[in-house]
């Protein structure tokens, strides 16, 4: 059974300990957490690395569902380890397009975001004692329905922020 704090701990210790930040395997712990969790929830076949076909192109989500021959769920899973003021932008914009993206083919999917944040900065630590930084993000993560404007349809109803200490 792994636990959040297996996925917390692969995460430090690829990005910290082995100093590989942006290896892609950092996360490969939360990815089989949620498999394992959908699974008990009752999604069977759930899997990491699912290529989902969208309007403009295809996109490897880190974990996908499907029913009936079509993804109905996409997850991508996140993690900002420093430079939280830079970084929190431009994963709103990838979030916006990602989304756009697969519900602009298939408008019943759902997607959901995890982001895990680090709590103290793996740099610079007084940079990240203004939690202002981190609060939009995670308050725009959890708004419920749409996340753009009323006249796009496109919707994040599934999404999570995580603080890692």
């Amino acid at each position: 059974m792994i636990t959040a704090q297996d996925a917390v701990d692969q995460l430090f210790r690829v990005a910290v300990t082995e100093n590989k930040a942006t290896s892609t395997a950092r996360l490969d712990t939360l990815a089989e957490l949620c498999v394992q969790e959908l699974t008990r929830r009752g999604l069977h076949g759930a899997a990491k690395e699912a290529s989902i076909p969208g309007a403009g192109r295809r996109k490897r989500w880190d974990v996908a569902w499907q029913y009936d021959g079509k993804y109905r769920l996409g997850l991508s899973l996140k993690s900002i380890l420093k430079n939280l003021g830079g970084t929190v932008p431009n994963r709103i914009d990838d979030l916006i397009g990602e989304v756009a993206n697969a519900q602009l083919l298939s408008p019943e999917i759902v997607i959901g975001e995890f982001l895990s944040l680090a709590h103290q900065p793996l740099h610079a630590p007084h940079l990240y004692r203004r939690r202002t930084l981190a609060a939009p993000f995670v308050e725009y993560l959890l708004l419920p329905g749409p996340v753009l404007p009323a006249s796009i349809t496109t919707k994040c109803p599934a999404s999570a922020a995580h603080r890692s200490t």
